[in-house]
């Protein structure tokens, strides 16, 4: 697991001190069945450390990408001067046991994601300024990026991606890389005035080169949040969007209106309605889905099995039927939601899990066993069934992690 936190943290194995910054992160493992195995918390100094996301090779070792600002930071293998005057990229490697391999800092990026592919190749995708420089000199465009280390953290390629905001990268067993994300305009946007965005989806080859890109949208608000790609290459994209979306099956077309909840930044924006659609290799469509009402469903988190089955984990504000029933949260602010279906878009179960003011789902995985494993955040307390789970934030804007494992059935 990793997290960004301003307050100490316990993972299991003990109290892990927040230290001299204001805002870090922290890294953890655990074993199949939930124990503690070991945890650590990195350092910056003068600055901010926000964790952004985690991958793990076909080694078992783990790759984590953190944005920082300040003028070094400590993931556990010593000092890393950080090279640029605002947010900087750092990416570091740690083998099983989370002893760090290997940190990097690159200048003026901001990651968004982190993949690995086949060869053990690091690709990272972001935004980044026209000085950003991930080891190959400086980008000279300011807007989206992408860029591959090798296994031991040296460059390989970067580019600009001209047009889009990224919000995701997947890698398929050839060493291409899907990126998704959005073009268009909505920071500051209010419901008055949401902006414009399409879905932006694009493949690359494991050069780095163009192989296709494709927006789908309309005038309303489409963004894809997440990834993945299965094991016949197909490309699931999962996220939200409002009036009517056509994936080249016919029009997706949302239940209700313009929807923004600013409460808690990265949790239930840009509703109205979900979205998850397939696409092949090519970029072709293959099916789509879309699920809500007219409250608030935000997809946080999609992953895809080798024989094709999804799993999904998200938000909902109101009422959603992944075709199983529906499913009404409880909460004021919205429960988690888990949802996991086969190769051909059918549901297999959908659930929801709530008992506090807000909670949501940010991550999701697929096990070996077909088992899902959830993560997210929560205020007050949560309920999977097996037993009551408190937080103890004291103030509302506060939350506590929470990660849990469900059946595959």
């Amino acid at each position: 697991m990793l997290a960004s936190t301003p307050e100490p943290i316990d993972f299991g194995g003990g109290l892990l001190s927040a230290g001299g910054s204001a805002y870090t992160a922290s890294l953890a493992k655990l074993d199949r069945a939930g124990n503690h195995l070991w945890s650590t918390r990195f350092e910056v100094s003068d600055g901010l450390l926000v964790a952004q996301d985690l991958v793990i090779d076909a080694s078992d070792n783990i790759i984590v990408a953190v944005s920082a600002t300040g003028t070094s930071v400590d993931l556990g293998g010593g000092a890393v001067a950080l090279p640029g005057s605002g947010w900087n990229t750092v990416v570091a490697k740690f083998d099983a046991a989370g002893n760090t391999l290997w940190s990097e800092a690159f200048s003026n990026v901001y990651t968004r994601a982190v993949a690995v592919d086949a060869a053990g190749d690091v690709v990272l995708a972001g935004g980044c300024e026209a000085d950003a420089d991930l080891g190959g000199g400086a980008l000279g465009s300011t807007g989206a990026c992408a860029a591959k280390v090798d296994a031991a953290g040296h460059h390989v390629w970067s580019r600009h991606v001209s047009g889009p905001s990224l919000r995701d990268l997947a890698c398929d067993a050839m060493g291409n890389i899907v990126l998704a994300g959005y073009v268009g305009y909505i920071e500051g946007a209010t419901i008055d005035d949401p902006g414009t965005a399409d879905v932006y989806v694009a493949k690359l080859d494991s050069a780095g080169n163009d192989l296709w890109s494709e927006t789908f949208g309309g005038e309303t608000v489409q963004i894809a949040n997440s990834v993945a790609i299965d094991g016949s290459g197909d490309i699931v994209l999962a996220g939200t969007f409002f009036g009517s979306l056509d994936f080249g099956g016919g029009p997706l077309v949302s239940a209700g209106g313009r929807a923004y909840d600013p409460h808690w930044e990265g949790t239930l924006q840009w509703g109205d309605d979900i979205f998850l659609a397939k696409l092949d290799g090519a970029g072709d469509f293959v099916w789509s889905r879309s699920y809500g009402d007219a409250g608030v469903q935000a997809p946080w988190g999609v992953a895809a099995a080798g024989d094709g089955s999804i799993a999904l984990t998200g938000g909902v504000l109101g009422v959603v039927d992944f075709g199983t029933g529906p499913l009404t949260a409880s909460s004021s602010y919205g429960d988690v939601f888990a949802a996991k279906l086969d190769a051909t878009g059918n549901t297999l179960w959908s659930r929801l899990y709530g008992g506090g003011p807000q909670q949501v789902g940010q991550a999701v995985a697929l096990g070996p066993a077909g088992h899902v494993i959830v993560s997210g955040i929560f205020h007050e307390k949560i309920d999977f069934g097996f037993g009551l789970h408190e937080t103890s934030a004291e103030e509302y804007e506060q939350s506590d992690i929470f990660l849990a494992k469900l059946d595959g059935l």
